[in-house]
């Protein structure tokens, strides 16, 4: 990798916070958006990097490769949650299997993704012109 391209991908990773508290915000200003902008530094260190690496050996990356990884990474923060809090016992029992967790599962899920999505795409706008990357 050049380093025009390294600078594009490190410059790419540096606004992930900020692009994940914009795109927080459109759904949940506050308190939420800002959690996503913190939960998005330890997604970047944790997950990105080591799928943009992976990615990046395997051919271009494409705006589809990016936004599915965007998708899964954005639901990470979520599944380390739970998984936490399955280990710690906090997970309610019978309550955890209603119809109103299952749909706050799913809403979590689906703004994981939106942000995650959001924020791929950004990534994807600003590293696009190298070599390997296409649309």
């Amino acid at each position: 990798m050049t380093p025009k391209a390294e600078m594009r991908v490190l410059v790419g990773l540096v606004v992930q916070p900020f692009v994940a508290f914009a795109a927080a915000s459109v759904a949940f200003p506050g308190p939420v958006a800002l959690g996503a902008a913190v939960a998005a530094v330890f997604v970047v260190i944790v997950g990105a990097i080591p799928v943009i690496a992976w990615l990046a050996r395997r051919g271009p990356v494409t705006l589809g490769k990016a936004l599915i990884s965007g998708a899964l990474l954005g639901n990470l923060p979520i599944v380390v949650i739970l998984v936490l809090a399955a280990l710690t016992g906090n997970l309610r029992g019978p309550e955890s299997a209603s119809g109103i967790s299952v749909l706050r599962t799913l809403q979590s899920a689906a703004f994981g993704a939106f942000v995650g999505m959001a924020c791929a795409f950004v990534f994807w706008l600003i590293v696009r012109h190298e070599p390997g990357v296409t649309a």
